[in-house]
């Protein structure tokens, strides 16, 4: 909030970690959400609730070589 009305925080809020665990989880959530704006395709608002829906749009966009359970590279074993 204060980040886009540009209004300074309390001085008492100034630490997180004195903050009650809600008002810290709703300002953890919003910032997730605002990280979720930033990618090249923005993940769609009502998928933000819905994690397995925002790994897949992530998914999506930056693919990864899937390999199967056990399968390794000699490459990546060290000796």
């Amino acid at each position: 909030m204060t980040k886009t009305t540009g209004v300074p925080i309390h001085p008492s809020l100034h630490h997180p970690i004195n903050w009650p665990y809600t008002v810290a989880y709703a300002v953890a959530l919003r910032q997730q959400y605002d990280s979720y704006q930033e990618l090249p395709e923005p993940v769609p608002e009502e998928h933000w609730d819905h994690p397995h829906l925002v790994r897949a749009h992530i998914q999506k966009l930056y693919p990864s070589p899937k390999k199967e359970a056990g399968e390794f590279s000699i490459d990546e074993v060290e000796l």
